[in-house]
């Protein structure tokens, strides 16, 4: 049996862009698949996992990306993955967004990045029938990446539909006294969702 791996991908600036333990080919093997967002100087950390020791063998590959172009929010998108291939679209974030991704068709791999190349959030299998799913909330405004992938290089035809919404915070004033409160209303602050802000390419 192999070591158990823990591999950590980090940017010129030394902040953590990746992790990942055990999502290698072999047996407690670790994979990292990353879009640097920069041509710079990246190191590459690699632990036993649990303080695990043994000898071990690293491996770095070039992927070539195929670029998909601008995606908008309530806006389906298909595309068709050849073995191995790997789609990249690209959508314009607000700072506090909530943004959900979908991916159906076949088994298909979600990744997010965000604008500085940090992995957001990723997903296999979030949706019936093998689709992904991301739900999240962005911290930046800028442009963010969406990677689709086959599980295990598979090819298949897909749908990805992206969408957003921002949530504010209205102040309604400060509450009657002794922790009263207005009619209808359970708190003095009232949360409201407003509609789907990703601009159109």
């Amino acid at each position: 049996m192999g070591i158990d791996t823990y591999l950590r991908l980090f940017g010129p600036d030394g902040a953590l862009l990746d992790q990942n333990d055990d999502g290698g080919a072999v047996f407690l093997g670790s994979r990292i698949r990353h879009i640097l967002p920069a041509s710079s100087t990246y190191s590459v950390r690699l632990n036993g996992f649990a303080g695990d020791q043994g000898d071990y063998a690293i491996e770095f590959l070039r992927v070539a990306a195929s670029s998909r172009g601008a995606v908008a929010s309530g806006q389906a998108v298909g595309g068709a993955l050849a073995a191995g291939e790997v789609h990249l679209w690209t959508f314009q974030g607000v700072s506090g967004q909530d943004i959900q991704i979908d991916a159906s068709g076949f088994d298909t791999n979600l990744r997010l990045y965000a604008p500085d190349g940090r992995l957001v959030a990723a997903n296999d299998d979030g949706l019936p029938d093998f689709g992904s799913r991301i739900s999240t909330r962005l911290f930046a405004a800028g442009l963010y990446s969406i990677e689709v992938t086959g599980v295990f290089g598979d090819s298949g035809t897909y749908t990805l539909l992206p969408t957003a919404g921002t949530t504010e915070y209205r102040d309604r004033g400060a509450l009657p006294a002794a922790g009263g409160r207005r009619r209808g209303e359970r708190h003095h602050r009232r949360r409201r969702t407003r509609g789907l802000v990703l601009p159109r390419p």
